[in-house]
């Protein structure tokens, strides 16, 4: 939803299909920075093949450690990747 907020007043396509959670994930509340980075790893998966040159924005509701965002960057495989979050809460 977040993301097609940004789309409708950008013009900027959204693509919900790019990227998939390929297994489940317990909630990452109460996790440590370590915990998180161990439950997102792996869990996603890019289903397209991605054109070089291609710049992606990934969204996010909240962002803590930036775990989850690393873990799609990673599926990714990319290095053009700006992060929009609409709350962020520092890692206590």
């Amino acid at each position: 939803l977040l993301a097609r907020g940004i789309s409708s007043a950008t013009g900027i396509s959204v693509d919900a299909e790019l990227l998939i959670r390929n297994r489940h994930t317990p909630t990452q509340t109460g996790m440590d920075r370590t915990e998180r980075w161990q439950n997102t790893s792996g869990a996603f998966e890019c289903r397209k093949p991605i054109k070089a040159g291609t710049h992606i924005a990934l969204v996010d509701d909240m962002i803590t450690t930036g775990a989850t965002l690393e873990a799609c960057y990673w599926a990714m495989e990319i290095p053009e990747v700006s992060v929009l979050g609409l709350a962020y809460a520092p890692d206590t």
